[in-house]
């Protein structure tokens, strides 16, 4: 996904998804891994028309398969900025 002129990439990880960002939507670098989403497989992101995210969960939950879907809070100043998700 693009926010501004960063990219940043969801990637499922076992039991959590990890966060990169990165200036190429090409190269993403351990190094830049920003955060660590626990008890979250499978995300995708969701963009509603007032422009809140959300983030989804899709697997096995307490012995049952499931989808989950939570509110996702930015934290990297871009709200303004243009993005490539469309609500």
């Amino acid at each position: 996904m693009r926010r501004g002129d960063k990219y940043y990439m969801f990637l499922c990880d076992g039991g959590h998804t990890d966060v990169y960002i990165s200036n190429d939507p090409l190269q993403f670098e351990q190094a830049n891994l920003i955060a660590e989403i626990n008890d979250c497989r499978a995300s995708e992101l969701i963009k509603d028309k007032k422009g809140n995210y959300y983030i989804s969960s899709a697997g096995w939950f307490d012995g049952t398969y499931g989808l989950k879907i939570a509110p996702f809070i930015w934290k990297d100043g871009l709200d303004n900025e243009t993005n490539s998700l469309n609500p």
